[in-house]
């Protein structure tokens, strides 16, 4: 049995694999979601509690651009967004590239404006993956985290650098 994180088979993995098919599934399924979404029969079913829809303004184009994102609340008790793709996400370049870095959220039934703040420090990466996958069952989905097989793996280098390579937005309704 192998120690590998983020297992092959998990999102992050796949999303860092750049098969071109699996990112025009998750488009073709983001649509769909955010359709969903936008006309309350998801969040009819509690999708909100896990989803959030994200709306930031494209930095090319200017138009808006709505993008479904998993969301928890860290121990800062912020809600907290995390992004497979890290640095390459279009949602992150999106906001990196605005001045005030206000975004639009679609929580549930609600909807607010907020501030997005990046978790830049890595030490507060390293925190907030830890925490993640200690307390979120999501965590054996989106990384291929098993309590059992990777005990140990909060110490290893391995697992501080894959945090680096990880984007955390904290976000503060304003």
């Amino acid at each position: 049995m192998s120690n590998e994180f983020p297992s092959s088979n998990s999102i992050v993995s796949k999303h860092r694999a750049s098969k071109s098919s699996f990112r025009k599934q998750t488009k073709r399924m983001n649509k769909i979601v955010i359709f969903l979404y936008r006309f309350y029969v998801l969040p009819i079913f509690g999708i909100g509690k896990s989803m959030l829809v994200i709306e930031t303004i494209g930095r090319r184009t200017g138009k808006k651009r709505r993008t479904p994102t998993l969301h928890n609340t860290f121990y800062t008790n912020n809600i907290t967004l995390y992004s497979a793709r890290g640095k390459d996400a279009d949602w992150i370049r999106n906001i990196r590239a605005q001045k005030e870095k206000i975004v639009f959220i679609y929580k549930g039934f609600k909807r607010f404006r907020a501030k997005a703040i990046f978790v830049d420090e890595p030490e507060e990466k390293i925190e907030h993956l830890r925490f993640f996958c200690e307390n979120y069952k999501g965590a054996k989905f989106v990384f291929g985290y098993n309590k059992k097989k990777h005990k140990n793996i909060f110490d290893t280098e391995d697992f501080k650098l894959f945090a680096q390579t990880l984007e955390f937005v904290q976000i503060i309704p304003i």
